[in-house]
């Protein structure tokens, strides 16, 4: 399998192309960044969680997660997982796909990502593009990479509804007004007091429908929000408050924590 990573100016483009052939669920990250994140599933059952959204896991999937987005994957146990998985900024789609309608909400909170199944073989041959790439030549194979980004967009658009997903109404609207309030100073009291909940139930129906807690979703926004307005050129320091962490300390704990770097090593990245 193949793996790359390629930066330029403010633009990044990731890719590994992976095959898993006994997956155990629970090990996959459940996270979200600042970047955009395209995954097709060659071979493999299960689930995607976007933002508390369920979507089915089969084998000619594809997922699009947008920008602060909070997914993860969970496939089944006992079936083989291949996977493709480019992520990349907005300075990466070209042409008409660099205005799609559904990459507007990057910056923007909130969202449950979009769904597509290939039912023609359309989107694997798409991403088959990949296995052109030479490792030595890095050029050509960026050039191969925004390609395959462009085309599978384009296929994206082409879709009249992309997202079909089941999601709890209560968690979705949790989830909306924890993105709509990442600023302020959030407790598990207060979120429970505004839905009318107990505590308790709060933290229950959460876990259950993201499959992280409260506090681990809102952290990971911040983080997120924060790496992405410094990546714009924010001072790591006013980023780390724009994006709602109280003091630049607890945002570099958390951003060590949650990324195992520090955030100075994300304003690099943009140099």
């Amino acid at each position: 399998m193949q793996s790359a990573t390629t930066e330029r100016s403010d633009r990044f483009l990731g890719y590994h192309h992976t095959r898993t052939a006994s997956p155990d669920g629970s090990a996959f990250e459940r996270h979200c960044h600042d970047c955009y994140e395209l995954l097709f599933v060659r071979e493999g059952s299960g689930k995607a969680v976007v933002e508390g959204t369920e979507y089915l896991l089969s084998s000619g999937s594809l997922f699009l997660f947008r920008p602060l987005e909070y997914h993860y994957v969970c496939p089944d146990e006992g079936v083989p997982y291949e996977r493709y998985v480019i992520n990349f900024g907005s300075g990466i789609p070209v042409g008409a796909a660099a205005s799609l309608p559904f990459l507007a909400k990057e910056g923007a909170y909130g969202g449950n990502g979009i769904s597509y199944s290939d039912s023609d073989g359309t989107a694997e041959k798409i991403f088959s593009l990949a296995e052109l790439r030479d490792p030595a030549d890095a050029p050509l194979g960026f050039s191969i990479l925004r390609t395959i980004v462009t085309q599978a967009l384009a296929l994206l658009s082409r879709v009249e509804t992309v997202s079909s997903g089941s999601e709890n109404t209560l968690v979705s609207n949790i989830i909306g007004y924890l993105n709509d309030n990442l600023q302020s100073d959030l407790s598990l009291d207060e979120v429970a007091k505004h839905f009318f909940i107990s505590k308790y139930y709060l933290c229950r129906v959460f876990r259950k429908n993201t499959g992280v807690s409260v506090m681990h979703f809102v952290n990971t926004k911040r983080v997120a929000k924060a790496k992405q307005l410094i990546a714009s050129g924010m001072p790591a320091a006013d980023a780390a408050l724009e994006a709602g962490f109280r003091d630049y300390s607890v945002f570099y704990r958390a951003c060590k924590k949650s990324t195992g770097q520090a955030p100075v090593s994300e304003r690099a990245k943009t140099k």
